[in-house]
């Protein structure tokens, strides 16, 4: 049975939205909604405008995410007493404040790099750490990097 039909128009954009709600024995059966286009061609561009917004912002956030790491393999290239990470992590917050991650600072994100690392160390079992090794050393640092792009583009997304 057919109890409430409403329609809406847009004048700028000529839809028309039909919702129709169904009831059957005073019970919530189902909601439809019914969209028909008066102007397809306003309809196509407009799909097109957004498919190319997300598709630009997809590139940002890929080229943002490159520059992030590049930043720190940078800051992994210096001696690591000569390392300045409140300027490599600082960079990072400034990017990510774009994205309205306005609650990353600097030391927020070096604690979080931090677990990134731990993470790798806590999946080897302690008798095999090489610490002494660089090979083993740049191993935890790219995948710390990983990681970190990883939890960033969640943190976007």
């Amino acid at each position: 049975m057919l109890l409430d039909d409403r329609c809406q128009y847009d004048s700028y954009s000529g839809i028309i939205v039909s919702k129709i709600i169904l009831v059957k024995w005073s019970k919530f059966v189902h909601i439809t909604e019914y969209i028909i286009f008066k102007k397809p061609d306003i309809i196509i561009n407009l799909i097109i405008s957004i498919i190319l917004y997300m598709y630009m912002y997809l590139i940002t956030i890929r080229q943002d995410l490159d520059t992030i790491s590049s930043i720190l393999y940078r800051t992994f290239e210096i001696p690591p007493f000569k390392r300045n990470y409140d300027t490599a992590f600082g960079q990072i917050a400034n990017i990510l404040y774009r994205y309205g991650l306005t609650t990353e600072n600097t030391r927020n994100l070096r604690f979080r790099f931090i677990l990134c690392m731990q993470e790798f160390f806590d999946s080897i079992p302690e008798n095999q750490w090489k610490v002494k090794d660089p090979q083993f050393i740049k191993q935890s640092e790219e995948f710390a990097i990983t990681k970190f792009r990883e939890w960033i583009t969640q943190q976007i997304t």
